[in-house]
């Protein structure tokens, strides 16, 4: 699901979306390539190039080199030192800087998941803009606006927001990952609860007006602490 900074892949190898949709594979042929439920859906055209390593370096750049350390391919990700590679549920393979921010994506899928009921966002379900969640009391209410701002209203007007607004809106997901996005409309990254490689988490709207972001555990691992 993730590879970090200064691990690699060798040919053969393949690294797996955490719902297994989505792998990317370098391949014998010299060609990183990702596939998805129906065939390849990116591909950095090396076949042909004979296959050494590919690694994600610990200055933020995806290179391919060859068997005998030659340049083949990179993502043009240099000067982000930190950064690293995430295949998500979504299809897309995402270069994320240590802040949150992509520096790099293959843009091969637009986030899509489930409808959302009740107080909880289970894993893989979506916010559409002007969706809501609301706590089983009924006082609170998690908006997706169309405004781009993820917004948490109670009985007396807003508690808490993503600071988004402006940005245009696309979907709000909880990822199966445990990271609750935004996207833009062109599947661009606008804002994230930074709680990635925490699987099958859930986000709950409790009924004292705090958001919370569960692992299947029980424990948390975000809050809007507005309450």
């Amino acid at each position: 699901m993730t590879l970090q900074p200064e691990t690699a892949l060798h040919p053969g190898d393949t690294l797996t979306s955490a719902n297994g949709l989505y792998g990317l594979m370098y391949q014998a042929d010299g060609n990183l390539v990702l596939y998805g439920p129906d065939g390849p859906l990116w591909d950095s055209q090396t076949d042909g190039r004979p296959a050494g390593v590919c690694i994600m370096q610990a200055d933020g750049n995806l290179v391919l080199y060859g068997p005998d350390e030659e340049y083949v391919w990179d993502s043009q990700t240099d000067n982000n030192p930190g950064s690293r590679l995430i295949i998500q549920d979504d299809g897309n393979v995402v270069i994320y800087r240590p802040e949150g921010t992509a520096a790099w994506a293959t843009e091969t899928s637009v986030p899509a998941g489930n409808a959302v009921h009740g107080d909880v966002i289970q894993s893989g379900a979506v916010l559409n803009p002007r969706d809501a969640v609301r706590s089983a009391n009924g006082l609170y209410g998690l908006m997706y606006q169309a405004d781009g701002n993820l917004v948490l209203y109670g009985p007396d007007g807003p508690l808490w927001d993503s600071q988004t607004d402006g940005r245009p809106a696309g979907v709000c997901i909880m990822q199966a990952d445990g990271n609750l996005v935004l996207y833009g409309p062109d599947e661009e990254y606008v804002w994230d609860s930074q709680t990635d490689n925490n699987p099958g988490s859930r986000l709950i709207i409790q009924d004292d007006g705090n958001v919370v972001i569960y692992r299947p555990d029980g424990t948390a691992t975000w809050v809007t602490g507005t309450r």
